[in-house]
């Protein structure tokens, strides 16, 4: 079962009426079946996911002993 399959079924379930949104995770099968699919939905990365990872982008450190996580959030 691919991603393209089920954004079928949900506009098969929604009688062809598309999401102004579609919000995910970094899911590269997911960024490739969103265009195949939904022809004017903006594609969005979800915030939790973005910033869970973070720490391992960025370093653990950096993020625990400054205000870096704080002022990405603000």
């Amino acid at each position: 079962m691919s991603f393209q399959w089920v954004f079928e079924k949900f506009m098969e379930c929604m009688d062809g009426k598309e999401p102004t949104y579609i919000i995910t995770d970094q899911d590269a099968g997911i960024k490739n079946a969103v265009p195949l699919v939904f022809k004017t939905a903006m594609h969005k990365l979800c915030m939790w996911h973005i910033t869970s990872k973070i720490p391992e982008k960025v370093g653990s450190v950096k993020c625990m002993t400054t205000t870096f996580l704080s002022d990405i959030n603000s």
